[in-house]
């Protein structure tokens, strides 16, 4: 029987947790939910496919909040009353 490299362990350990540490409010299994995107059967995907859709969510996850930030700054910018008068309750 092929063995696999345990050296992939920490590695996708450290990807999984940093884009766990960005969403905290995620519980594990919504958070593996999202980076599938499907309710397949998660027995036999592979570690590297995994590793593959964890990166992507990160980049993909990061990329959208940071277009929703830039956002929300334009409209600040332009006096948008709605978005002005939430940032002003904080």
């Amino acid at each position: 029987m092929k063995r696999r490299n345990p050296n992939r362990i920490p590695r996708i350990m450290a990807k999984l947790q940093a884009l766990w540490e960005e969403y905290p409010d995620l519980r594990l299994g919504q958070l593996i939910m999202n980076i599938d995107g499907t309710n397949k059967d998660f027995w036999h995907v592979e570690d590297s496919e995994w590793e593959k859709k964890i990166t992507r969510c990160h980049q993909n996850w990061s990329t959208s909040y940071q277009e929703q930030e830039e956002g929300v700054r334009e409209l600040l910018e332009e006096g948008n009353p709605v978005i002005v008068a939430t940032q002003n309750s904080k």
